[in-house]
């Protein structure tokens, strides 16, 4: 992504059913949360022996870690994004808070900062959506509200010179392709998307505060559980 926003009309069209990863990558504890999730699950390449309030805690101390993680996100941000979410789109997150929360995998101070992140970060895409721009130093965003069609995590990314498409296979891990007949395809399959989904950014504020509120409903909810 970093080569392909360095050519001329770089653009990405994201459809996804849960929140963008490169928006959690704005708050350390959430982003170090879901790294723990996939390292322990999807990866396995998790010590068992060692815990996870003390792996978390150590890759918050990374400095690596937090410079990736900064890096990823203004790569993101700089580069304008057609988006397109589901009501639902929170709902994989909450259930790993809970799980992870029940199975003493974090602790519940934690689960408290991660839950409360996920509002800020509800509340921060809302008000990128409304100016249409990723942040104060972000590029354009366009987003969409799908309640029709369903998807997994499936970018494409163009510019000038090249597509990408990446679709998730066994989330966070990924599939890359560059032919032409593929990148075809997924074109058209946005476009079908385009044409069935609610734009909710910029002029859209009926849709966009109820589709927000929604998600901030369902957030408190879950904490009130923890």
């Amino acid at each position: 992504m970093e080569a392909m926003k360095a050519l001329p009309s770089a653009h990405i069209r994201y459809a996804t059913n849960e929140i963008p990863v490169f928006y959690y990558m704005l708050y350390p504890e959430l982003t170090a949360f879901k790294m723990y999730l996939w390292s322990q699950s999807v990866w396995e390449s998790i010590d068992k022996r060692q815990s996870g309030p003390d792996w978390i805690t150590d890759l918050l101390q990374d400095q690596n870690f937090q410079t990736k993680r900064q890096l990823a996100f203004e790569c993101f941000s700089n580069i304008p994004s057609e988006e397109y979410y589901p009501l639902n789109m929170l709902d994989n997150t909450l259930s790993q808070i809970r799980y992870m929360r029940e199975t003493g995998s974090i602790t519940s101070d934690f689960a408290h900062v991660i839950s409360d992140q996920l509002l800020e970060l509800t509340q921060w895409m809302k008000e990128a959506a409304e100016h249409g721009k990723k942040g104060v130093n972000g590029q354009s965003l366009s987003l969409h509200y799908n309640e029709i069609i369903y998807t997994n995590n499936l970018i494409l990314l163009t510019n000038e010179v090249q597509a990408m498409v990446f679709s998730t296979l066994d989330n966070p891990n990924y599939l890359i392709g560059t032919d032409p007949r593929l990148v075809q395809y997924i074109m058209e399959w946005f476009a079908k998307m385009k044409n069935k989904s609610m734009k909710i950014s910029t002029d859209g504020e009926r849709y966009r505060k109820s589709y927000f509120g929604e998600l901030t409903r369902r957030i408190q909810e879950m904490k009130q559980r923890l």
